[in-house]
């Protein structure tokens, strides 16, 4: 193939020295004699004459003495106003002289292996090819001779073209790319499409210097690959596609490029990675970044990329597996999808990272699911001797199960040093994660105040640093709107809820659950009572339909629990009863959270638990420094003592009124009413418990507009259901003897049959299980 002629000529003019790189086999003699016609030359070695033009031969094909010869003459012999032609495939060691010595190059590069404006159509023209059959193939051919000749032969041969073209094009590649050292190939292959191709990300991802390059780049010019622009360097169309086929050749190594790779920033990782999946780079890439990811709240990005895989390949290879099994725990906390991975690799050999990996997350699954001590044996196994990604869930793990196994003052020494050990490493992820266990701990303790600083202080810390879509962000939110809605703020945690479940959206059905347990608190606090019981229905069948983690089984029973016992539903409480545990011996936290609720549920069904039992829960609690816990044990010794007396019931109403909380009084439900009527008549009675016992009256005893129909049973006539509702409106005897056309002393023994069946002694006891009734049907 002939270069264009004319564009040389036009550049021969304009430059005092030319490097043209020339394919291997060209034939020089043929372009001497065309150029010869134009201009008069000579052949190298021969300077006695002055020339016009000096051509000469590939520098590399000389000896260093040969290369010496053809500096000097250059340096002293070239006439003044001659032009030299050099035949050199690469830029040789001489360039930099011959700079000094005033002779700039212009690189004519590989435009001699591109057709020229109008040539392609000559050439079609020639070969007797319609245009409209060439014009399909033509953005992807580009201007290059030998891709068309590939094509033309192609199309003559009985198999179909595509696929012929691409083995001829793909054993066209290998003889360069087998020249090329690793991991350059991989690198050029990433940036196949990137035009013109950027220079300095392709030595930083192949590792090479930019003198190294400069070698490597003039071969790309010889074979073709590059041309060279003004703008810069540009492939050739279909050596980009070819690229982009022979990157996905399952055979080739892609560790030394991931290896590279995994120290960039991840930014530049996710704007480098290609758009179409490579499987074998996403083996080696993602072993390697997998969990930094993860610690970097980018677990989005690599869900996605594992999600474009095959997910039979992704089974079939130990450490994506692994990797999936961590993203189902960290990304969409599914200790359930983890465990079905791992069960997965259980049958498959493991490296001993890998091994330690899974015996992490076996730990972290346990501490989810089980009792913590499995958990905390597999952490013992662990030990301290770990590989630097497993370092920092091993250590939040480790601070959740002191935090769980009731050593609160370890977890938090623990949780400090790991928020001051991820700030260092800026890992905000897990920075995040553990102030939000802090603020956990700290609401156990029942120090709401401070709960409430960490939780203000990490979100500060997510505007600060742009972490909006960290999704454990919805936990802090959640934390928050479980503080306001203690406090009796509803709106609050409508707003807080709104923040975290527009985060978990996208996880699916089953992260309703705890949205739908702070729900059913709100609506508890302002209704409608047909929205609650719907709430209620649905939280139900939500708790037992899947398996969660024990956390969140907790707080959905003590939502269940509070609104069955404001719609005074017997049968549900009964129900939920069988479904909580009671646990003899109390292994961690979560035990005592079972035990707890139970015991709420056998004081609601008026069964209480001997008191031992819960002055039992009350010292261990107490020993683990589990204050909120404990103080609801407190509450109901005193609602089982059946005793009004004010004097042991302001302490307690005093802590609960220094966190502004009155849910547990809500769920004692008109148990309590006697003893708050007590303290608010009580002189000793401080302003704060005196504001809460009010509030929490207002509450249990609020009037009730319960329409027309009445329920039905045997155990009330008619008549007093008509005097139930009518209290539950908070009517006086005389408003009620008007109403129903009947004298007042008729009213009054009304009331008085009424109380006996009801077992209470004044109105607001009435009126708090009037709610009830008529809330519950």
């Amino acid at each position: 193939m002939s270069p264009h002629l004319s564009s040389l000529q036009q550049a021969l003019q304009q430059a005092d020295l030319i490097w043209l790189a020339l394919p291997q086999g060209y034939d020089q003699q043929a372009l001497y004699q065309a150029l010869a016609r134009s201009r008069p030359c000579r052949l190298w070695p021969a300077p006695a004459a002055a020339h016009h033009l000096w051509l000469v031969p590939e520098l590399q094909a000389l000896d260093e003495q040969a290369q010496q010869a053809v500096l000097a003459a250059l340096l002293s012999g070239l006439p003044e106003g001659a032009q030299a032609l050099i035949c050199a495939p690469l830029l040789s060691p001489l360039e930099g002289r011959l700079r000094g010595a005033g002779l700039t190059p212009l690189r004519l590069g590989p435009t001699r292996l591109a057709w020229g404006q109008g040539e392609l159509a000559d050439w079609l023209a020639a070969e007797q090819i319609p245009a409209e059959t060439a014009a399909p193939w033509s953005a992807r051919l580009g201007q290059w001779p030998l891709a068309w000749r590939l094509w033309q032969q192609a199309r003559q041969c009985d198999e179909p073209t595509e696929g012929l073209l691409q083995a001829w094009g793909l054993a066209l590649l290998d003889p360069v790319l087998a020249q090329l050292p690793a991991p350059l190939p991989l690198a050029l292959a990433l940036q196949a499409q990137t035009n013109p191709l950027d220079e300095p990300r392709l030595l930083q991802l192949a590792n090479l210097s930019a003198g190294q390059w400069r070698e490597w780049r003039g071969l790309l010019c010889q074979a073709g690959w590059l041309l060279a622009r003004e703008d810069g360097d540009h492939w050739q169309p279909w050596i980009a596609e070819l690229l982009g086929l022979w990157r996905e050749q399952p055979q080739l190594d892609w560790a030394p490029l991931s290896h590279w790779l995994a120290q960039w920033p991840l930014a530049d990782i996710q704007a480098l990675y290609p758009a179409r999946p490579l499987p074998q780079l996403a083996l080696s890439l993602f072993s390697r970044i997998g969990l930094p990811c993860l610690e970097l709240g980018q677990g989005a990005w690599l869900a996605e990329q594992l999600d474009r895989l095959p997910a039979l390949w992704l089974r079939q290879q130990p450490a994506l597996c692994l990797l999936q099994a961590w993203l189902a725990m960290e990304l969409h906390r599914r200790s359930d999808w983890a465990e079905e991975y791992l069960q997965i690799l259980s049958f498959q050999v493991l490296e001993p990272e890998e091994a330690a990996s899974a015996r992490l997350l076996q730990a972290m699954i346990s501490f989810n699911f089980d009792h913590l001590q499995d958990a905390q044996q597999q952490l013992a196994q662990l030990g301290e001797q770990l590989p630097q990604p497993l370092l920092a869930p091993y250590r939040l793990t480790q601070a959740m199960a002191l935090l769980f196994c009731g050593q609160l003052a370890r977890a938090r020494t623990q949780l400090d040093l790991l928020v001051s050990w991820a700030d260092c490493q800026q890992q905000y992820h897990l920075k995040l994660a553990a102030w939000y266990r802090l603020a956990q701990l700290h609401y156990l303790q029942g120090d709401w105040q401070l709960a409430g600083r960490v939780i203000q202080t990490a979100l500060e810390f997510v505007q600060q640093q742009d972490l909006k879509q960290d999704r454990l962000l919805d936990s802090l939110y959640r934390l928050q709107a479980e503080i306001c809605l203690q406090r009796g703020e509803p709106d609050q945690a409508d707003y807080w809820l709104g923040q975290g479940s527009a985060l978990t959206a996208p996880l699916g059905d089953y992260w309703r659950l705890p949205y739908l347990s702070h729900q059913a608190l709100c609506l508890i606090w302002r209704g409608p009572p047909q929205a609650l019981a719907d709430c209620l229905e649905q939280l139900e069948q939500q708790r037992f339909g899947q398996q969660y983690c024990r956390m969140w089984q907790f707080r959905a029973g003590y939502a269940l629990a509070l609104g069955y016992q404001q719609r005074g539903d017997q049968a549900s409480l009964a129900r939920l009863r069988q479904r909580t545990p009671w646990h003899e011996r109390l292994a961690d936290l979560y035990d005592l959270q079972d035990n707890l609720l139970h015991a709420w549920l056998a004081q609601s069904l008026a069964v209480p638990l001997p008191r031992p039992q819960l002055e039992s829960l009350v010292a261990t609690a107490e020993q683990w420094q589990v204050h909120w816990l404990a103080q609801q044990a407190r509450l109901l010794i005193l609602l089982g003592q059946g005793t009004a007396d004010p004097e042991p019931w302001h302490p307690l109403l005093a802590w609960l009124a220094g966190r502004q909380t009155v849910l547990p009084l809500l769920l004692a439900g008109p148990q309590a009413v006697a003893p708050l009527q007590s303290l608010s008549r009580w002189p000793q009675t401080s302003p704060s418990v005196l504001t809460l016992v009010q509030q929490t009256l207002d509450r249990l005893t609020r009037p009730l507009d319960t329409g027309d129909e009445l329920p039905q049973g045997e155990e009330l006539s008619q008549r007093q259901w008509q005097i139930l509702r009518l209290i539950a409106q908070g009517l006086s005897n005389e408003q009620m003897a008007r109403q129903l056309f009947v004298a007042p002393s008729t009213i009054k023994t009304h009331i008085n049959h009424l109380y006996a069946k009801l077992g209470v002694r004044t109105r607001a006891e009435a009126q708090a299980v009037a709610r009830q009734r008529l809330l519950g049907g």
